[in-house]
């Protein structure tokens, strides 16, 4: 008698679903039966390479950190054998800027030039002093009483301010310091201070791969063929559980299954459901109110990614790019100097490639809303005129659009996630979501939620085996 293998369904095709699926297989094989629902023509979600009239740009992230979280991408791009294909920054990429009272500033990159640039030489006393501060007892706070509590208002405001304007688009005042840096909730509660704490956590100890090893020497890395190249690969190892252009229009909970209808009024049953979705696209799938209330309330906000390409090279400095501290009042996030951070992409070598990134949370939403691709244009054009002296029109032009884009982890969003998942396995033992609404916002986030799901689920189908 033969037995039938477990319906696992993945909602979403972006890369926390691709990596579930894809690390589900590598755990359990053909003792299973994966299908990946995705409502788009393509997979791969925000992880989207664009090329235009010779140019390689990106509509969403285009690079991943080595180091942290990102230990579980670099093993995932070695299962795919993908080391090949990988790029490192450039040397120039360490350079850093700030816009500041109307001038772009060089941040610090070594003791001296903290000890005199004019962006940290008065946070020195603060710092120095943080390890006496009391840690505080409350259960989490905003990003900015935190470092405003442990260092001072300058600090928040002129260093961390951009920081996460540049991570999460979002607003200090009422972000999480639990939720969207973890490790500085965690040091605090543990050693009492932050300064402590680096000093102190003793470091994890890994065994590494040569390839793993060598890239820990690393500050960032993307593909040569863009960041896409991962989505795709590992796309192309699931092909035959790729469902494109499939919209789930609601999910029905049974005892004895789930079902999951489709616009074209077919229906799938699984056994398991993953949902990767968006809170508010997951949302609109179910009529479970407490549910739907504890979704909807992780608000995202808007981005508009501007992408401008020169068939020559016009930038007067070299570096990362620059991000902008709220107060400043200006009307981006910042600018990325592609071309300066990863030149390899370029299809010739003297190209320019610049991202000017419009939108957040502080950036009004009703005038977000009333903007088109032609005015977004208008608006990077006239930023990389004021901020990088930068008066030639581009060669070419590229703009996404995203209304619901980055999602927000206010203050409570913690024990928020431990809600809406005890209310997922309420409504099914079966049911769960991830995905960057809930457990980290960046690629390496994703993957290492992804992949900590499937141990999870590999070891208890080996214990019920």
């Amino acid at each position: 008698m033969t037995v039938k293998k477990p319906h696992i369904v993945i909602l979403g095709a972006g890369i926390s679903g691709l990596t579930l699926a894809w690390s589900l297989k590598q755990r359990l094989g053909t003792n299973i039966h994966i299908s990946i629902l995705e409502k788009e023509n393509r997979s791969g979600g925000y992880m989207h390479t664009h090329h235009q009239d010779g140019f390689l740009f990106e509509y969403g992230p285009r690079s991943c950190r080595p180091s942290g979280a990102g230990l579980e991408t670099l093993k995932l791009i070695e299962s795919l054998q993908l080391q090949n294909d990988i790029i490192t920054e450039n040397v120039e990429a360490k350079k850093r800027y700030l816009w500041k009272d109307q001038t772009l500033h060089p941040l610090p990159n070594g003791f001296f030039s903290f000890l005199t640039s004019p962006l940290t030489k008065k946070t020195i006393w603060p710092i120095a002093r943080e390890f006496l501060r009391p840690k505080t007892k409350v259960a989490d706070e905003s990003i900015f009483s935190f470092f405003n509590r442990r260092f001072s208002p300058e600090i928040a405001e002129t260093l961390i301010d951009p920081l996460v304007n540049g991570i999460y688009a979002g607003d200090i005042r009422k972000l999480s310091i639990r939720s969207c840096f973890p490790l500085f909730h965690e040091m605090e509660q543990t050693y009492g201070s932050l300064v402590k704490g680096f000093l102190l956590s003793p470091k994890k100890s890994y065994s590494l791969s040569d390839f793993q090893s060598k890239m820990q020497k690393t500050s960032l890395f993307s593909f040569r063929k863009g960041i896409e190249t991962l989505p795709k690969e590992l796309s192309k190892h699931l092909t035959a559980e790729l469902k494109l252009n499939h919209t789930v229009t609601a999910l029905n909970f049974d005892h004895d299954a789930i079902r999951i209808q489709l616009n074209d009024k077919r229906s799938l049953e699984a056994n398991y459901l993953f949902s990767t979705l968006p809170s508010h696209a997951l949302a609109k799938l179910t009529d479970h109110a407490p549910f739907i209330e504890q979704l909807t309330s992780i608000p995202h906000v808007p981005i508009a990614v501007v992408n401008l390409g020169w068939h020559q090279p016009i930038l007067k400095q070299q570096g990362f790019g620059f991000l902008i501290p709220s107060r400043e009042k200006e009307k981006i996030l910042g600018i990325v100097w592609d071309s300066s951070v990863f030149p390899t992409q370029n299809a010739i070598p003297n190209q320019t490639r610049l991202t000017v990134m419009i939108g957040g949370a502080l950036f009004c939403p009703h005038h977000f809303a009333t903007l088109d691709a032609s005015q977004f244009i208008a608006l990077a054009c006239k930023a990389v005129e004021k901020h990088l002296d930068i008066f030639q029109p581009p060669d070419t032009c590229a703009v996404k659009i995203i209304p619901q884009a980055i999602p927000q982890y206010l203050v409570g969003h913690h024990e928020k996630v431990k809600m809406i998942q005890q209310i997922a396995a309420n409504i099914h033992p079966h049911f769960q979501v991830l995905g960057s609404s809930f457990f980290g916002v960046s690629v390496n986030d994703c993957i290492k939620k992804s992949v900590d799901v499937a141990d999870y689920f590999h070891k208890n189908a080996n214990k019920k085996s």
